[in-house]
């Protein structure tokens, strides 16, 4: 009976010996494990922060680039030259040699008629007055539009700008290559599984 007693008792002792041995040993792994993982979370969540913020300030500067030169073409040739369709294929042409960004370039009149068009669609017989960015760029002075389908049933989105001429108004639009756009966002992607999403103003 004695011996079953310091035996159980002896157990009890080990017992309680291991266990204040690696509860401190688990709380301190426990707590390193915390750290180490919100230290980590807070670094790749930094990382990711500085990689959109770059990126947005590129697709920026990339709408900027684009918004400036087609402004700088509404404004330097008159609507007489910009209207006429050898010259406005020629301004295109020399336009898509050094940025290939442009995919169409048309000049439309006030009342959403094109004056010209240079591009790959039959779009020369296309009226624009009901269309919300036609609206907006008449109201605004300068548009970029989201993604949309248009008349031509594909995605893609447009630059434009609207030039007063005396009295007479008129708009310079453009198509961008999505390809371009998609590959400015594409490099956001990390990893296999990385995702990377463009959203405008309103899903921010």
């Amino acid at each position: 009976m004695d011996s079953r007693y310091y035996k159980l008792l002896r157990y009890k002792i080990m017992a309680a010996i291991t266990a204040f041995s690696l509860i401190p040993l688990l709380a301190l792994g426990s707590f390193m494990y915390l750290q180490f993982s919100q230290s980590y979370r807070e670094r790749i969540s930094n990382s990711l922060l500085r990689t959109v913020e770059n990126r947005k300030a590129a697709i920026g500067m990339f709408l900027e680039e684009n918004v400036l030169q087609l402004y700088n073409m509404a404004w330097t040739p008159s609507f007489d030259n910009m209207s006429n369709q050898d010259y406005l294929q020629h301004v295109f042409t020399v336009m898509q040699a050094g940025n290939k960004a442009f995919i169409d370039l048309g000049v439309i009149e006030r009342d959403g008629r094109h004056a010209a068009y240079a591009g790959p669609y039959d779009l020369g017989n296309v009226n624009y007055r009901n269309q919300e960015w036609f609206q907006k760029v008449m109201l605004k002075g300068v548009y970029i539009s989201d993604v949309f389908m248009g008349f031509r049933n594909y995605p893609h989105f447009i630059l434009a700008v609207m030039r007063r001429e005396g009295n007479k108004y008129w708009v310079l639009r453009a198509t961008i290559d999505s390809e371009i756009f998609n590959a400015l966002v594409h490099n956001v992607q990390t990893g296999i599984r990385g995702d990377a999403f463009l959203v405008n103003g309103k899903h921010t």
